[in-house]
């Protein structure tokens, strides 16, 4: 009798999920609408500029992340992330990203939480000017490099909704300049 009732589960279970498909083509399951632009450096970095609007509520906070990655190189030293202990706040080991991340870098982090901070904090919603970083400290990350991109991304229009929804990394696999730095 049980193995009656764990096999009908069974076939429920499996009768039910296959009739689950997911309607890409369905545009309002999504509730945000997001911009990206991205440069590509010459020494091997790609700096991106990401922009996310809620649909829900146009007139809520947008947000704004400015980072890079690095698929020239496997490994850069200095690029790990760091494992602390609860207890004693020390370092106890390092992790290896697959990606080598502007974000986990030892000289880069605090410009790209600083960024990422200003202008989440200003909320431009149009070009700017360099006098409106002039506030921003940053000292490994060019102002100039956030301006540019900044302006390059607010006025693109919004990622195209798709297979991997619209979610702004997923455009990184799409740029043609990737695919030649991308290394297996």
């Amino acid at each position: 009798m049980n193995r009656i009732i764990v096999l009908l589960i069974v076939i429920v279970l499996l009768f039910t999920s296959c009739n689950n498909t997911i309607n890409y083509d369905n545009s309002n399951s999504v509730n945000y609408i997001a911009k990206i632009a991205f440069e590509q450096k010459d020494d091997g970095w790609i700096y991106y500029f990401n922009i996310e609007k809620s649909k829900i509520d146009p007139e809520s906070d947008n947000f704004y992340e400015f980072n890079g990655v690095n698929l020239k190189h496997k490994i850069l030293p200095g690029y790990g992330i760091s494992v602390i202990d609860e207890e004693t706040s020390k370092v106890i080991d390092v992790i290896i990203p697959n990606v080598m991340v502007l974000v986990n870098g030892e000289d880069t982090q605090k410009d790209i939480l600083t960024i990422g901070d200003y202008f989440n904090q200003h909320q431009f919603n149009a070009e700017i000017e360099y006098s409106d970083l002039e506030s921003l400290n940053t000292i490994n990350i060019d102002k100039n490099d956030v301006l540019e991109l900044f302006n390059k991304t607010i006025t693109k229009t919004e990622i195209p909704f798709g297979k991997y929804y619209n979610y702004p990394m997923s455009m990184l696999l799409q740029e043609e300049l990737f695919v030649k730095l991308w290394w297996h």
